[in-house]
């Protein structure tokens, strides 16, 4: 569970909500926010099949953000939301 993956010291873990099984997505959303997830991206044809939200949890300091390098537009755009959702999340977290 996610206390094991704590004590390991993971650097990211990942939660995928499937979008198709998942009755509430945005209380699914909510309860990971307040742990610490943020959003990752999507993960089209991901759990059987089914496309799924992928979020994320640094759990390390190692993870060197700063040093992502983003080849287009768009993918500067999408880390940028990505990194806003982390800094909003950083206001709910327990």
């Amino acid at each position: 569970g996610r206390r094991d993956a704590l004590a390991r010291h993971v650097d990211v873990l990942i939660a995928d909500i499937d979008l198709e099984l998942t009755k509430d997505i945005d209380a699914a959303v909510e309860w990971l926010n307040r742990y610490g997830f943020f959003y990752a991206g999507l993960r089209p044809c991901a759990l059987g099949g089914h496309d799924a939200m992928r979020l994320q949890r640094l759990n390390s300091p190692r993870v060197e953000l700063e040093r992502i390098v983003c080849d287009s537009e768009f993918a500067q755009r999408l880390l940028a939301y990505v990194l806003e959702d982390r800094e909003r999340v950083k206001q709910i977290a327990r």
